[in-house]
């Protein structure tokens, strides 16, 4: 069937995108549909049965053997093979067939060792979804107050089984289950590093976003990211195939060109076997003008056309690549294809994925503005007491001892240590829409005392009379791709009760600092990218961060200070030439998308 054409749902609002879902309702399957989808789901029920184990793996083996066997010299000693058994050396046609046979078995057996991984880490990895049955516009409208969620309970169901209009709930850990527009949300945050690469939790919110590009679809919510905070509701519009994820992966998934040995071996062939079936032919026209038997002149010529072809290799280079898979799993590297193997020691430019990969895929606190504007690394003495108040601004500790859920409040509580002074009373956790997060307490004197961290567009004009260069502190770091934290308290007045305090808005804090917060390296990886570079191997990074957070990083790792950067927006805007060159000058690239 031809592929349902993509719509620009982050474009439409809320009711246009159930219009559109109305009309792209899919056809009722037919009867040859029906009839296949049951003979399909049969075959899958009789596989699951224990006592077909063994035919079941000797039929993936035997798969797996046939994919061995596609390679440019079969032909060649096949053909070779038949005709001298054919001519009665059968010893010969034997040694052929099992050198043939013993490389694609041994191929095909760690392929389908490494299928059967990848198939159990699939299958402790089945996702659950749940689905409510109102209308995208039913669904829309918010809660009551007092409400955990829109009216409606969910049902859960495989997410597998999710179609286009369905309506999915979402709430903190939860992994998205298909593309989907959101139609409610409070206070939702989605980690989209696993598909844009941006480090940072996003935002998100209901509003269309018309011409925007996957990284700021700030509607849309992506299958595979997971939810860090807040809850939502959405409609799903895309599952399958069609979703953003499932394009990424299409495209990696291109049967690449032949290479290193398989690519020798066919243009040898190419090149070798006019030759040697020439060659083959004269010994046999030179044996017949002898007065040799036809039948011995053949088996010459035979012989000798199939002692030209080096049936050895193939089976020599299967060994190898399998020993070094076998190294690198030793090492936690699951190895699919061992010929796959053979380009790493070819390779001359390497690109890194930077999120989860060079970094930790986790916020750490990295720098500390103070009152009087200096910037410090965390870990500074001077910046500890910034650092303390915004972890006393974090929710409390829950009985059980376990930590916020939300990363930025992990990341400060990581910075500041313990703090057994500080006692919370009272405490109003992070919202996107409220924009700070707030909590009453009393320090080590019994003094109560309000202390707040959030966004400094929010926190600052609280402030009473912040510094002049608060602001533009923030603005400074901000454009280096770090995500900026105000933070600032005050005493409780006499009378004031902290369910009142923390009820008010904000208004007479004292300004206590900046923090700024980044997906910072992993302790492995500037040795990991000085080892490539020792080694003759450029190493690039790929990120859909902001161009600055990614230029930090690069330089954290062993980049130099002026590290080329280009941009996804540059490469797209280029023409075949100029992209190409960016690409060979360019030790960074950001703002990608898959």
């Amino acid at each position: 069937p031809h592929p349902r054409p993509r719509v620009a749902w982050h474009a439409l609002d809320v009711a246009d995108v159930q219009d559109r879902l109305e009309q792209e309702t899919e056809p009722e399957p037919g009867v040859v549909e029906q009839a296949t989808a049951r003979m399909r789901e049969a075959a899958e029920r009789a596989g699951r049965v224990r006592v077909l184990a063994p035919v079941r793996w000797s039929w993936q083996l035997a798969r797996a053997v046939r994919g061995e066997l596609d390679d440019p010299l079969t032909p060649v000693l096949a053909v070779g093979s038949a005709a001298s058994a054919i001519l009665g050396s059968v010893v010969d046609a034997a040694l052929v067939v099992g050198a043939l046979d013993l490389n694609a078995l041994v191929g095909g057996f760690q392929r389908l060792r490494a299928e059967r991984a990848l198939s159990g880490l699939l299958a402790e990895q089945k996702q659950k979804a749940r689905v409510s049955d109102e209308s995208p516009l039913e669904a829309a409208e918010a809660p009551a107050d007092g409400d955990e969620a829109p009216a409606g309970e969910p049902r859960i169901v495989d997410a597998a089984k999710l179609h286009p209009g369905q309506v999915i709930e979402l709430k903190a850990d939860d992994v998205v289950p298909a593309d989907a527009r959101l139609l409610w949300e409070d206070g939702l945050e989605v980690d989209e590093s696993a598909l844009t690469g941006e480090s940072l939790p996003v935002d998100k919110c209901v509003d269309p976003a018309p011409k925007a590009p996957v990284a700021e679809r700030y509607c849309m919510v992506f299958e595979g990211t997971t939810v860090v905070a807040g809850r939502a509701r959405a409609v799903v519009v895309d599952t399958g195939e069609h979703t953003e994820a499932a394009r990424a992966v299409a495209l990696a998934a291109r049967t690449p060109a032949a290479a290193g040995v398989q690519a020798r071996l066919q243009e040898l062939t190419r090149k070798a076997l006019p030759l040697t079936m020439a060659g083959g032919a004269a010994v046999t026209g030179i044996s017949l003008l002898r007065g040799t038997p036809i039948r011995q002149a053949v088996a010459g010529g035979v012989s000798v056309a199939v002692a030209a072809v080096p049936e050895g290799l193939p089976l020599v280079a299967t060994v190898a690549q399998l020993a070094a898979a076998r190294r690198l799993s030793r090492r936690g590297v699951l190895v699919r294809t061992p010929r796959t193997l053979e380009a790493l020691g070819r390779m001359d430019t390497v690109c890194f994925d930077k999120t989860g990969t060079l970094t930790e895929n986790k916020l750490r606190l990295t720098r500390v503005a103070g009152t009087d504007g200096t910037v410090r690394k965390a870990g500074d003495p001077d910046a500890a007491g910034t650092v303390r108040v915004a972890a006393r601004a974090c929710p409390r500790l829950n009985g059980d001892g376990a930590r916020p859920t939300h990363a930025t409040d992990e990341a400060v509580l990581d910075a500041a240590g313990p703090d057994p002074e500080w006692t919370q009373d009272e405490g109003l956790p992070f919202e996107t829409s409220r924009g700070y997060a707030a909590a009453v307490g009393r320090d080590g004197d019994g003094t109560p005392v309000l202390v707040v961290k959030g966004a400094p567009e929010t926190v600052l004009p609280a402030c009473a009379g912040p510094p002049s260069h608060a602001s533009e502190a923030a603005h400074d770091l901000a454009r280096a791709g770090l995500r900026i934290i105000a933070v600032a308290s005050r005493p409780l007045g006499k009378g004031e009760r902290a369910a009142d305090v923390l009820e008010q808005p904000l208004s007479g804090l004292e300004f206590t600092g900046l923090l700024a917060l980044a997906d910072v390296a992993r302790e492995t990886s500037p040795a990991l990218v000085r080892g490539l570079r020792e080694a003759g191997v450029r190493p690039v990074v790929l990120t859909g961060d902001h161009p600055g957070t990614a230029r930090a990083i690069a330089v954290d790792l062993g980049w130099p200070e002026d590290a080329v950067v280009v941009t996804g927006d540059e490469l797209a805007a280029a023409d075949r030439r100029a992209r190409s060159r960016m690409l060979r000058d360019a030790d960074v690239v950001a703002r990608v998308a898959p």
